[in-house]
């Protein structure tokens, strides 16, 4: 966005923020970035990137819980949900081969990924979260990842505008230049 309002600074944004799905025309925005598991190509979508998700935990936690070896071990932690996505299956992935989580139902769910996060690192339980959220307490030994060997399905951040939108307008253009600049 910086780039994009410093090379054409007559062009006013508006930037809101929530995990919440909102309907673009309905609720007013012109366009909208969203991350998700799956991304469907139309021509009213574009795919910025990927991200890692990883599970996490506060140290405390990991340290009150017995040895994790394999995702099945996971199963009577405390865990949380990003609300989005709560009926989501975790599944973990190594080499080909993939392993689910049956987990007991989620003590707390959130609708914003920071909050879920923030409730991770108090101790509140395991979760599921953008691997950006968690780099520099991880490495700082204020999260753990849990079960680090194994990956995640990564999330998909893309940029959707509605479908009639002019097809050469500013929300091309803005989504021009968000392409740009993710290399």
């Amino acid at each position: 966005m910086a780039h994009f309002v410093a090379r054409y600074p007559r062009i006013r944004i508006t930037l809101g923020f929530t995990d919440s799905r909102k309907e673009l025309v309905g609720d007013g925005f012109d366009m909208a970035i969203r991350m998700g598991l799956e991304f469907k190509p139309s021509p009213d979508t574009w795919k910025l990137l990927e991200t890692p998700r990883c599970l996490v935990a506060a140290p405390g936690l990991v340290e009150q819980q017995p040895p994790v070896r394999e995702p099945k071990d996971l199963s009577a932690w405390p865990w949380m949900e990003l609300a989005p996505v709560q009926n989501v299956p975790v599944r973990f992935r190594k080499d080909s081969e993939q392993q689910a989580v049956h987990r007991k139902p989620a003590q707390i769910t959130c609708n914003d990924a920071y909050a879920l996060y923030r409730r991770a690192r108090a101790g509140a339980g395991l979760a599921v979260v953008p691997g950006f959220l968690a780099e520099e307490d991880a490495a700082a030994g204020k999260i753990r990842y849990v079960l680090p060997e194994l990956q995640l399905a990564p999330a998909i951040v893309f940029a959707q505008w509605p479908p009639k939108a002019p097809k050469h307008g500013l929300i091309k253009l803005l989504v021009g230049s968000l392409g740009e600049t993710r290399n």
